[in-house]
């Protein structure tokens, strides 16, 4: 238990050395969480995800303990905000994936075309997702420089399959709004009758069980929320809008449906994905 109070300690006192050395204040000392994490992001991508990524394993414990259920999940989420308002963001994000090249290019590109396009949203896709952490820093550095953006962000990613399945189940966008009522995982959640035998045994589900299915479909949506959120408190004449897809033909049949222009930039990362999108005929 000592070993494990000093190493704490140890741990403390390095992140606060570094963002000493960033010139970040203290988080107690900050006016405003959001402000602190929005510095954080915009100095260094890599110690944003540790520190976002400390407060979801400090979270953990909770979702464990919690009773399965969608009010005791919720409440789990609204403690851990507190000390970090989008600490649902680094989950699948390994900090080995994040480059500073690709983030650079694509906020470069991304502001070009912002600036050459007027009369619509900006469409940017990444077909490589791995959640939202990627998206959150070039959205960060995208709107810090052009606070009243128009961008709509399509994130492609297969961990998101689950919860893109019952969203269309219950009749739901794919676009997500910051505050996505009627929340369809609270009902999914509240229904006796919610199990996958009721839904079909062809249904296209990758969990194992019901609750974990319930989970996955929570933490997303808990996760797209806050993303969404963050922006709308920091940047609230930016118009940001965030759709998830499962797969790049579900993103394709959207935008194709919705008759949505197809991406302005990509991911350069995912260059197959990106060959494959051109060649593609969409109308």
């Amino acid at each position: 238990m000592f070993l494990k109070k000093c190493h704490n300690l140890v741990v403390i006192a390095v992140f606060s050395s570094i963002l000493q050395s960033l010139h970040i204040p203290p988080l107690s000392c900050m006016e405003s969480r959001d402000k602190f994490f929005l510095d954080l992001a915009l100095k260094d991508p890599v110690v944003t995800l540790d520190e976002i990524c400390s407060v979801a394993l400090a979270a953990k414990s909770g979702f464990d303990a919690a009773a399965f259920s969608y009010d005791s999940l919720k409440t789990v989420v609204s403690e851990s905000e507190v000390n970090c308002p989008i600490f649902l963001l680094g989950e699948y994000m390994n900090r080995c994936l994040l480059s500073r090249t690709i983030i650079e290019e694509i906020v470069s590109s991304l502001l070009g075309k912002l600036n050459d396009i007027k009369d619509r949203p900006v469409e940017y896709a990444d077909f490589g997702a791995k959640g939202y952490f990627m998206d959150f820093i070039i959205a960060v550095k995208v709107l810090s420089q052009k606070p009243d953006a128009n961008l709509s962000i399509h994130l492609i990613d297969s961990n998101f399959t689950d919860y893109v399945s019952c969203r269309a189940l219950f009749g739901s966008s794919h676009a997500i709004a910051q505050d996505d009522a009627p929340c369809f995982v609270k009902a999914m959640f509240s229904s006796v009758e919610f199990s996958k035998e009721h839904l079909g045994s062809e249904y296209p589900y990758s969990a194992k069980n019901d609750q974990t299915l319930l989970k996955n479909c929570f933490m997303i949506k808990e996760g797209a929320r806050q993303f969404v959120s963050f922006f709308k408190r920091m940047f609230p004449h930016a118009h940001l809008s965030l759709c998830l897809h499962e797969n790049i033909h579900g993103y394709l049949e959207y935008i194709t449906r919705q008759k949505i222009n197809p991406a302005d930039v990509t991911d350069t990362s995912e260059l197959s994905e990106c060959a494959l999108l051109e060649k593609l005929t969409l109308h």
